[in-house]
């Protein structure tokens, strides 16, 4: 069985704590068996996890750590998310997109709308309840993106499969960065 893989901005270290905190407290437990993310790849293919590994290495090798904002609290029907949009982010997504054209699925082909997800799985209500709470105390903030982690997806739980950081040669060095190893 392939096993897809998922792509997800790696946050420096203090940036990902604080996203997972905000999570912790307002995802469902029984839900919650995924580290905070913002997904880039929903399903890249999984046939060639090697070859998968090498052109995001390939990219983040001439990327550099990046600025981007959470502007905002967005509502997702059963949850809520910080809301990421970035001109550096979208071309870093861009550019991952051209190393796998016509490989991509559905979902990672029709758009990008750059978010990390709170809270998800709740009743409407409950939801609606969350973010007008959250809102209350929200102020803008400023995270720093470093590289590109790969997950395999199973069904449940994700499998930390690599840590790109960004400007990292493509040869397969891994610098220690923050982020989730779940």
């Amino acid at each position: 069985m392939t096993r897809p893989i998922i792509a997800a901005l790696l946050f420096r270290e203090e940036d990902q704590k604080l996203f997972q905190e905000a999570r912790d407290r307002w995802f469902p437990p029984r839900l919650n068996q995924v580290p905070a993310h913002l997904t880039l790849f929903h399903h890249l293919p999984g046939r060639e996890p090697d070859a998968v590994e090498q052109a995001v290495r390939g990219v983040c090798s001439s990327t550099e750590p990046f600025d981007l904002m959470a502007e905002k609290l967005v509502p997702l029907g059963g949850g809520f998310a910080y809301l990421l949009p970035s001109q550096k982010l979208s071309r870093l997504r861009a550019d991952l997109a051209e190393c796998f054209e016509g490989q991509l699925t559905k979902q990672d082909a029709s758009g990008f709308r750059a978010h990390v997800t709170v809270q998800n799985k709740v009743t409407p209500d409950t939801a609606k309840l969350c973010l007008e709470e959250h809102t209350k105390t929200f102020e803008a903030f400023t995270v720093r993106a470093e590289g590109v982690k790969l997950w395999f997806y199973d069904g449940g739980p994700w499998e930390a499969f690599a840590s790109i950081p960004f400007g990292s040669d493509s040869a397969g060095e891994e610098a220690p960065l923050g982020g989730p190893d779940a």
